[in-house]
Parts: structure tokens; sequence; C-alpha cells
């Protein structure tokens, strides 16, 4: 009788602990499959903010080339029609201001749709953007591009880049008064690493850079991309490291 209850009990323990394995087995199934589509939900958001924003800009970029440039090319032509009527100073000076106003809507146009040349690649886009600024600050740009690495990447991806580089960029430009600055966008082994280093004299209102709207606005850009961003400043000017996970990068829908 007592060998039999054992039996039983033993019997039971089994069945209670087998059902308690089965109940913790389900619950973290459930909480994998929970997290997976945390993930997934959270990578389709990521990726539909970036193509909005991106639309965005390509449409602004063609009404500024297919209507705003091409009036001003048409006024531009009224003009130089015009010149025998007009006196010197004023013709020069009208010609003047519109080819200003012309090459800042094609600079913009250039930096709200950069790739609109898919053969473009990024370190292209970048030192094309450099070119233009390098005519007006004394800042001066050395920039290292692993082109292996970003040559896999679409146009998606190559936009976000872009666009960390180019507000980084703008932002040495803005608080800085001369001086080199060092760009490297390199793969180290799963990761992307970006390194924005300037050395050169900042301006006396440096110190807010590190709560201004461009930092915010990089931090936010490289936070949809799951990447890690830290920005400092020094005596002899300032760097940005940011690391993105570049099969992250690999796996952004393109656009």
């Amino acid at each position: 009788m007592t060998s039999t209850v054992i039996i039983f009990g033993g019997i039971i323990l089994i069945l209670l602990f087998a059902g308690l394995l089965f109940v913790l087995y389900y619950l973290n199934k459930k909480q994998l499959e929970a997290e997976k589509e945390r993930i997934a939900l959270q990578e389709k958001l990521r990726n539909s903010i970036a193509e909005t924003e991106q639309r965005e800009r390509e449409q602004l970029a063609a009404l500024i080339h297919d209507n705003f440039s091409a009036k001003l090319a048409l006024l531009h032509l009224q003009i130089q029609q015009q010149s025998n009527t007009l006196q010197t100073t004023v013709y020069q000076h009208l010609t003047e201001q519109l080819e200003t106003i012309q090459k800042e809507s094609k600079d913009l146009t250039q930096q709200l749709h950069p790739f609109h040349d898919f053969n473009t690649t990024l370190s292209e886009a970048i030192q094309s953007r450099l070119h233009m600024i390098e005519k007006t600050h004394p800042c001066r740009f050395n920039i290292q591009m692993d082109e292996k690495s970003l040559a896999q990447l679409n146009s998606n991806s190559k936009n976000q880049l872009y666009f960390i580089i180019q507000e980084a960029i703008h932002n040495i430009i803005k608080h800085s008064e001369n001086g080199q600055a060092n760009i490297s966008v390199l793969q180290q082994e799963d990761n992307l690493h970006i390194e924005i280093e300037h050395r050169g004299t900042l301006r006396p209102e440096a110190n807010k850079v590190t709560s201004g709207i461009g930092l915010n606005i990089i931090k936010k850009r490289v936070q949809l991309l799951q990447g890690t961003f830290h920005f400092e400043l020094n005596p002899f000017g300032s760097i940005l490291q940011i690391v993105i996970p570049y099969i992250l990068l690999l796996k952004n829908e393109a656009v």
C-alpha cells in the first residue's frame, strides 16, 4: 500500500513538474514572439518615417527645380533682353542677385535630394557638398570612406547617412571660425563607425552646441537606426562618434 502511494505520488509530482515546465516554455515562447513583433514594428516604423521624410524632400527638390528654378531662368533671360533699356548699375545688380539666387536654389536642391543620380556614391555626394562649403568657409575637410561597404547600401541607407554627416558638417561651420575636420566612415566588424573630428578655433557660443537643434537632429536619426551617439567639446575643437549596426543598414528598405 505504502509503495503504491509513493508511486502515485511520484507520478503526480512528475506530472506537476512537466506541467510547470510546459507553462514556463509557453510563457517564454510568447515573450519571444512578442519581442520579435515589437522589433518588427519598430523597424517598420523606422522605415516608414525615413521613407516619408525622403519622399517629402524629393517632392520639395522637384518643386524647386521644376518651378522656382525655371521661373528664375526665365526672369534672367527677360532682364538680359532688356539690358539696353536698363542702367548699367541696375542691370549688373539684378543679374548678380539672380545668379546668387539660382546658385542657392541649386545648392538647396542638392541638399534635399543628393542622390537624384542613382550612380552617385555617398563619398561623391559629401564631396560635392564640401566643395560648396569650402568656397565660403575657411574650415577644410578631409574624408575617408569605406567605399566597398558603402557600395552595398541602398539609396535609403545612403540618404540617412548623408543627412547625418551633412548636419554634423553644418554644425562645424556654424560654431567654428577655422580649422580642419576629418570625416571617416568605416566598417569595423558588424558596425559602421562614423567619426567627425574638428580641430580649430570655436566661436564663443560653441559651448551651447551640446544642447542645440543640430545635434538633437543627428541623435534622433542615429536612434532611428538603432545606433549609438557620442559628442564632446575639447580645448582643440570637437569630436562626434556614431556607431550603427551594419546589418541594419543592409536591411533598410529602399525608398
